[in-house]
């Protein structure tokens, strides 16, 4: 998640800089280092792909003060209609097919 930060992209705004509040933690029974795989493992771990930042347009706030940061459900007290105060984040785990 590092990578997106230091390219900028973020999972919230506050005051005007990204932050990226939103990570993954991968436990060493899902996956395993690529490098590491052999004859034995390969068909039955996961190695870790890419992660993503979903951060389209129709989950951003459209325009004022807030333009470009995620559009909020609620400011305060007042129903908004967004959907959150962060962007979501997937990942892509691959697995070798047998």
């Amino acid at each position: 998640m590092y990578d997106h930060y230091k390219k900028g992209i973020g999972t919230l705004a506050y005051r005007d800089q990204w932050n990226l509040f939103d990570q993954f933690i991968l436990t060493p029974s899902l996956i395993v280092n690529p490098s590491e795989i052999d004859a034995d493992n390969m068909y039955n771990s996961f190695s870790f792909y890419k992660s993503v930042v979903y951060n389209k347009s129709f989950l951003k706030n459209p325009s004022g003060n807030y333009k470009g940061y995620p559009f909020r459900t609620y400011g305060g007290s007042s129903f908004l209609g967004g959907y959150s105060d962060h962007f979501p984040v997937y990942m892509f785990l691959v697995k070798k097919a047998s």
